[in-house]
């Protein structure tokens, strides 16, 4: 199922706050790291730490059909860690990557909305991932 575009404009936000606007792998890597440690600080009071990661891990297992090169990824317990990409992805991949980092973002938003409701895991994500 895809993420509503509700879900995909928050990662977009995310993404740019995490990057600060730098366009390279690294910053993407970088910036991932970012975002899901705002999800673990955020989200991490209400389920716990490893109540996060099992979100990630369910996000990440629905979009990495889309993004086969996400499943290299490692989830702990401070965010993902995304470094086994910059053997395989180069700057000029970055669109690519950067897309499938926000679906993954979105998924995270997508799995939140599963379990808590579509307007309560927005509101956390709009409240406590971007304003932190």
């Amino acid at each position: 199922m895809p993420e509503p575009d509700e879900f995909i404009s928050i990662a977009q936000r995310l993404m740019d706050k995490s990057t600060s606007g730098q366009r390279t792998i690294e910053a993407l890597i970088s910036g991932l790291h970012e975002a899901s440690r705002r999800y673990q600080v955020g989200l991490g009071a209400i389920v716990g730490s490893l109540g996060v990661q099992l979100i990630m891990a369910r996000a990440l297992k629905k979009v990495s059909s889309r993004f086969p090169y996400l499943k290299d990824l490692a989830i702990y317990e401070d965010g993902i860690d995304a470094h086994s990409l910059l053997g395989q992805k180069s700057d000029a991949d970055y669109e690519e990557v950067r897309r499938g980092f926000e679906s993954l973002l979105a998924a995270i938003i997508e799995v939140l909305a599963e379990l808590l409701g579509k307007d309560l895991a927005t509101r956390l994500v709009l409240d406590w991932v971007l304003k932190s």
